[in-house]
Parts: C-alpha cells; sequence; structure tokens
C-alpha cells in the first residue's frame, strides 16, 4: 500500500481515481489508481476495482478528469518552468 499522500483525488458518486506521483531516477512519474467504494450489508465500506456496466460511464469521467488535471495543472506548470529556464538561458 502507498503511504504518499495522493496528487489528487476525483469523486464521481461511488467511483474515485486517485494520482500519484512517483519520483524515479529519471524524474518524476504520474500513476491513476480506479476504484470502486460500496457498503456492505453489514454496514462496513469496501473498495474494488471490479465496475458494473453501470459504473462505467462514471469511470470514464473520473479518468477523463485525471487526465486533464495532468494534462493541463502538472504538465503545463513543468513545461512553463522548461520554458522560462530556456529563455533565461538564452
Amino acid at each position: 500500500m502507498n503511504t504518499n499522500k495522493p496528487v489528487q483525488k476525483i469523486r464521481y458518486g461511488r467511483v474515485s481515481a486517485t494520482i500519484w506521483a512517483n519520483a524515479t531516477e529519471s524524474g518524476t512519474r504520474y500513476s491513476i489508481t480506479v476504484i470502486k467504494t460500496y457498503r456492505k450489508e453489514d454496514g462496513t465500506y469496501v473498495d474494488t476495482s471490479n465496475f458494473d456496466v453501470s459504473d462505467l460511464p462514471l469511470v470514464e469521467k473520473a479518468a477523463a478528469e485525471a487526465h486533464k488535471f495532468l494534462y493541463t495543472e502538472l504538465f503545463a506548470q513543468n513545461n512553463s518552468v522548461q520554458e522560462e529556464a530556456a529563455v533565461a538561458a538564452s
């Protein structure tokens, strides 16, 4: 289990997509975990990576939002920093 805090958590009803940052020697890589949370008959909540057909629109929305967040928030910031460094170096 990952003990790091997630970069972002996106939730649509019982489906959520969590974005994780993983530091590597070649830079930060991002991964996304998509889960569904439901309540069992005894009242306890359980997470699963199994989805019903009716869950798929929520999975699609959560995945699309995670993709949008990565490209508009994180990657755009990194490109801005790289562009500023390139301008400063010239």
